[in-house]
């Protein structure tokens, strides 16, 4: 799937705004089927086993299959951190290239930017008083969700009953995985653009926006750093499961079982909140782009017009020079008509063609046309996601 910096499409389908989804902009949402699909294997693969050493009452197979449980479930969360580690990676490199292109953008154009005194439209979300730059957005972001997460896992630990992503999102506040997209849409803008005035204040603000951008990318290592949280606790609980089955603790192994499974259902929800956070990041950052192309566009119009208007009064200063020229010297051309020719004839007009900057289009924007500019010298990408895959 395509998932990269175009315009996010939202179905909202007539109701609740539980039906509000936003599409997989990160590649985490793959990310998240591909590893419930691999624990569903798991888990069958796991019972099929069990079932055929309770009918054949083969206990030492069945403590071998508790055994390699545990095991693949170490496995599974080290793959999990790989794919998710791999897919970080690919979305800070695109924000960096964009950021700095966004960047160079305005660069080229500081002198209209300068000019503008406003009176030009744009078509822009309506965002809330919270979310008006990249950075207020990022801000409202940063939370602590693995911290009431962690505690989730613990919870199950001890209980021995496993929670559901649908009712861990329901214990951070939202209406169940189904609310959360509606929710957290909520708290940046609204379902459709409309065109506004861009106002000089606007303007400033928008080009302050996109030069501040890769504030996102800061903001995104922190969330990155809640998913690996919420990996390497899943793999500490499986690997305390495995230490169980050795001391032929069961009831601990029931525990250890539900508190891993909690753990993988964390990762979903986290997954599912940083996609969110990278369409609202990336919508305002479109949205300050929308406004300083409208601004620079309505500047580049009117210079095109004054030079014209200088222009067409030269050519007509030039053309009653002519005719004063004409009326004071009929001796020259009256030589000239002997060979029925005029002194218009011989005037060398040059033809001046219009060379008009080419701009980003911004009417049909997405963010990828950004990167398509071959002369952009991307900045040294910051540091990586550090991370190591021994928790």
């Amino acid at each position: 799937m395509s998932l990269f910096f175009e315009d996010v499409e939202i179905k909202n389908e007539s109701t609740p705004e539980a039906s509000v989804v936003v599409e997989d902009v990160s590649g985490l949402l793959s990310v998240t089927l591909e590893s419930e699909m691999t624990w569903h294997n798991l888990e069958t693969s796991v019972m099929k086993e069990e079932f055929q050493a309770v009918m054949n009452e083969d206990q030492l197979r069945l403590e071998g299959s508790k055994e390699t449980m545990f095991q693949k479930i170490i496995k599974f969360f080290d793959g999990l951190w790989k794919k998710l580690v791999t897919v970080i990676q690919n979305i800070i490199t695109r924000l960096q290239t964009s950021f700095v292109n966004g960047t160079k953008f305005i660069a080229k154009r500081s002198d209209a930017i300068k000019k503008y005194t406003g009176g030009r439209s744009a078509t822009v979300f309506e965002w809330s008083s919270q979310s008006q730059t990249v950075a207020q957005i990022s801000g409202t972001f940063k939370k602590d969700l693995a911290g009431q997460l962690v505690k989730a896992v613990k919870t199950a630990s001890t209980s021995g009953q496993a929670k559901s992503a649908d009712e861990l999102a329901k214990d951070l506040g939202f209406d169940g995985m189904s609310g959360m997209d509606a929710k957290l849409l909520s708290i940046g803008h609204g379902p459709a653009r409309k065109s506004v005035v861009v106002s000089k204040e606007m303007l400033n603000k928008a080009v302050s926006d996109v030069e501040g951008a890769k504030v996102a990318i800061s903001a995104l290592k922190e969330l990155a750093n809640q998913a690996r949280t919420m990996v390497a606790t899943g793999k500490k609980e499986a690997t305390d499961g495995l230490k169980a089955v050795k001391e032929k603790s069961e009831q601990l192994q029931k525990q250890k079982t539900a508190s891993s499974s909690t753990a993988r259902a964390a990762t979903t929800v986290i997954n599912k909140y940083i996609n969110v956070y990278i369409k609202l990041a990336m919508d305002r950052f479109g949205d300050s782009l929308r406004m300083v192309q409208s601004a620079v566009g309505g500047v580049k119009a009117d210079d095109k017009a004054t030079a014209q208007k200088a222009k067409a009064d030269a050519k007509a200063e030039k053309g009653k020079a002519k005719e004063a020229e004409a009326k004071t010297d009929d001796t020259k051309k009256e030589d000239f008509d002997l060979f029925g020719l005029t002194l218009e004839d011989f005037e060398d007009e040059a033809i001046e063609e219009d060379v008009v900057e080419e701009d980003l289009d911004l009417d049909s924007f997405s963010l990828e046309d950004l990167e398509l500019e071959e002369d952009v010298e991307t900045e040294e990408l910051e540091e990586g996601l550090e991370f190591d895959f021994e928790f």
